[in-house]
């Protein structure tokens, strides 16, 4: 499941993966992200990971990689700081950060929320 909320006094959405997390959620959610018109154009994501369970092939990164082209074009800047505990769940996210070719986009993978912030926000 993925949840988010948006942290009106550090002006960054909150976003929590829970359980398992399969390439279509991760893809419904980057289409809610492009067709809210309520979030900053400037957009700080602090995603905290910790609870996820990614059942996620090869090709699924792929997939979702694309779609995150269209899903971060209404955006200036997309800068997401990820939360992993996990081995498996952060070789994902470090795959993704890899193969990156969205211009506005950078993610960056971090064990503390604390770490997270500091670099979301610095």
């Amino acid at each position: 499941m993925i949840t988010h909320v948006f942290n009106n006094k550090l002006g960054i959405l909150e976003v929590s993966y829970s359980g398992v997390i399969l390439a279509n959620d991760l893809i419904e959610y980057g289409e809610w992200l492009s067709r809210n018109p309520n979030l900053p154009r400037k957009l700080r994501i602090l995603t905290d990971a910790t609870q996820a369970i990614y059942n996620i092939s090869q090709f699924d990164i792929e997939r979702v990689r694309l779609a995150m082209v269209d899903h971060c074009k209404p955006y200036i800047f997309v800068k997401n700081a990820l939360i992993h505990r996990k081995p498996v769940e952060t070789a994902y996210s470090v795959l993704v950060s890899k193969k990156n070719q969205v211009e506005n986009y950078i993610q960056a993978v971090f064990y503390t929320r604390e770490a997270a912030l500091e670099w979301l926000l610095g």
